[in-house]
């Protein structure tokens, strides 16, 4: 439980605004699948393409993190 919410401590200080908030939270917390994000929340993702860019990025942007990169490691995962 304290490794699950340092993870989404670290996640959380990575995101640029709430609809990355959002998007984390559908892809990784429900484990949806782009379409099905587009599908609950079109309001916030107009195609299934942004979907797509936004997770790259956000991706991304966790692999660039030392911060992530020590609690990845911290697991020997």
């Amino acid at each position: 439980a304290e490794a699950r919410a340092e993870l989404w401590r670290i996640v959380g200080d990575h995101m640029r605004n709430e609809t990355e908030r959002v998007l984390m939270h559908l892809t990784l917390e429900l484990g949806l699948k782009p379409r099905e994000i587009r599908a609950q929340r079109p309001d916030l993702f107009p195609d299934v393409k942004e979907v797509y860019t936004m997770t790259r990025n956000i991706f991304d942007r966790l692999r660039r993190s030392a911060a992530f990169r020590r609690w990845y490691d911290e697991r020997g995962s």
